[in-house]
């Protein structure tokens, strides 16, 4: 229970045993779920934003508790975000116009890192809050996707190794030149 109370509401209801508090939670939960839900979703939310860590530190400790569960449930979500990311980008591919939906994959047009990104929820929320744009995003078919994919992994290899060869090569004219 939060908000402002006065001093004595709140003695009395610190003065309860834990059960009674927690019996009379229940009752109220189940009297106003849509007011349970928001204030619960809010609690979230604000220790996500203070705490990180504990917010991890349960999710881990919740995953191994019921593995199964918790795929299930990150698998249901990200069918829920993919749907909706179809739904915005259009349910065909970009490159061949594939309109199978099995085959059909979410891609970044331009790379946003080498870590995986933790699926199309994690995505959903990135463009939910603004972290990412769907200007960035575009659907391909599985085929064309590992195409695109294997060309900027080629891509960045390529353009890795050109760094280190010019500082080999600048070393080698510093002991040429001593």
């Amino acid at each position: 229970m939060t908000g402002n109370w006065d001093p004595k509401k709140r003695q009395a209801w610190l003065d309860r045993t834990r059960g009674e508090r927690t019996a009379y939670d229940r009752r109220w939960r189940k009297a106003n779920p849509d007011k349970a839900r928001r204030t619960s979703r809010e609690y979230r939310r604000r220790l996500a934003a203070l705490h990180p860590d504990v917010v991890a530190a349960r999710r881990h400790r919740d995953y191994w508790r019921n593995p199964h569960g918790m795929r299930e449930k990150s698998r249901r979500a990200n069918e829920r975000a993919r749907a909706r990311l179809l739904e915005l980008l259009g349910p065909f591919c970009g490159f061949c116009g594939e309109t199978d939906d099995a085959v059909l994959q979410v891609d970044h047009r331009i790379p946003v890192g080498t870590r995986r990104h933790g699926g199309c929820a994690a995505l959903w929320r990135r463009l939910r809050t603004g972290r990412d744009s769907p200007h960035n995003l575009q659907v391909l078919c599985a085929n064309d996707h590992a195409r695109k994919t294997r060309t900027e992994v080629e891509l960045c290899r390529a353009t890795r190794v050109v760094p280190e060869a010019k500082a080999r090569i600048r070393v080698v004219k510093q002991t040429v030149a001593a």
